[in-house]
């Protein structure tokens, strides 16, 4: 009978422990895992014999307490312990003890070469050039972010320079043809830049080149154009240095600074003094 009784009692589930069974229910345990995990995962509760048995990641740090483990997460947003460095982000801990990336503006990367400046924007690196004719080892910042050697010094043949470019008097970076460029711009000798606002184009015997001398009443634009100065013959807004043409005189309108003798020469309305306002 006694033996009868058991055997209900297994199949009942009354008492799993007596047959074998797996009482998920009756307040035991795991053991120990394999070892700590690097995604610090929730292991809270665990039973352990050591802080080593207890799950740890970046951003959290479980530790073994009366036998059994205590997760201890780190704050929302604070940095975890390993960065990349001047990759423009950071990584930083959730509240739940994982892990996100954000942007990291002061996370600037190397610079590439003497002649840019690294830099961050909304998490993305970026590189300025700097200025053209910035000193660099043996030669000067083109403007686009390299060093040329060899120029900015005099010359009066191709074979003086290492870049073999004699322009303007001066070793240049590039042929610098085009119109309204120039190697021999004050502070940026030896590297082809655009001729400033209302210069004229010249040749390194200061004879004009491509503007004045071929279009009459012209002057450079400082952005590489060359465009007719207030009150010269025009046909359209794109002749004019103030990029307005007087479509009724055909004249093109004065812009701020340009001669005028009359209120109607000037693109703003007002002339004073003998210039435009």
């Amino acid at each position: 009978m006694r033996g009868r009784v058991r055997s209900v009692a297994c199949v009942l589930g009354l008492v799993l422990i007596a047959c074998g069974g797996d009482d998920s229910s009756s307040g035991s345990k795991p053991g120990p895992d394999s070892g700590p995990s690097d995604s610090g995962s929730n292991d809270s509760g665990k039973t352990c014999s050591g802080d080593d048995d207890c799950s740890k990641g970046p951003c959290r740090t479980s530790v073994c307490s009366a036998g059994e483990c205590k997760k201890n997460d780190a704050l929302d947003g604070t940095p975890t312990p390993e960065q990349t460095a001047g990759d423009c982000s950071q990584v930083v801990c959730n509240a739940d003890g994982t892990t996100r990336t954000e942007a990291d503006d002061t996370d600037v990367p190397a610079a590439a070469g003497e002649c840019s400046t690294p830099g961050c924007a909304a998490g993305a690196k970026t590189s300025e050039p700097k200025a053209a004719a910035t000193a660099c080892t043996g030669g000067l910042c083109d403007g686009a972010g390299t060093c040329v050697a060899g120029v900015g010094v005099t010359c009066s043949k191709a074979d003086d320079c290492p870049s073999k470019q004699c322009v303007d008097g001066v070793c240049c970076n590039e042929a610098c043809t085009g119109t309204c460029k120039s190697c021999g711009v004050d502070g940026k000798k030896g590297i082809c830049s655009n001729v400033p606002y209302y210069k004229e184009d010249l040749a390194s015997g200061g004879v004009p080149e491509t503007c004045s001398y071929a279009v009459a009443g012209a002057f450079c634009d400082g952005e590489g154009n060359c465009k007719k100065v207030s009150g010269t013959t025009c046909n359209a807004d794109a002749n004019c240095m103030s990029g307005k043409c007087n479509f009724k005189g055909l004249k093109c309108l004065g812009a701020k600074g340009e001669m005028c003798n009359a209120h109607a020469d000037c693109v703003s309305g007002t002339c004073s003094g003998g210039a435009c306002m």
